[in-house]
């Protein structure tokens, strides 16, 4: 008997500065968590400066958010420098919106390619 399911969402090419920005994920943390019918008890956030390296190219920082749920929790960490963003979304509860969740967050982060894995958490061997 498992005790929740992880879902990783990797998103690559993801160019828009904007998708970077902590405050822009608070808010579209909210949204997801209403869309996937979870129970939000926090969110917090918190933004990288920019790092002057060869890598950067003069971009800024990344962030980090998280979503503290009754459920479980919901985080999100992106690298501009490398146009990545990952999510990491665990649920000990019902799976029934975590489509609609992967849904709204696939249509809200422009991206080229992404990768989805689904993870059975606590089950024994």
């Amino acid at each position: 008997m498992t005790v929740g399911v992880s879902v990783l969402l990797d998103f690559f090419g993801v160019q828009s500065l904007e998708h970077h920005r902590a405050d822009l994920w608070e808010e579209l943390l909210e949204r997801a968590i209403v869309v996937g019918n979870l129970t939000m008890l926090q969110i917090a956030s918190h933004q990288f400066p920019g790092v002057i390296h060869q890598e950067s190219q003069g971009k800024p920082g990344g962030a980090t958010a998280f979503a503290l749920l009754a459920e479980s929790h919901i985080s999100v960490h992106t690298w501009p420098e490398k146009a990545k963003i990952v999510i990491d979304v665990f649920t000990c509860g019902s799976e029934s919106g975590l489509t609609s969740l992967i849904d709204y967050l696939k249509a809200q982060v422009p991206h080229t390619t992404m990768t989805i894995t689904r993870i059975l958490r606590g089950e024994k061997e």
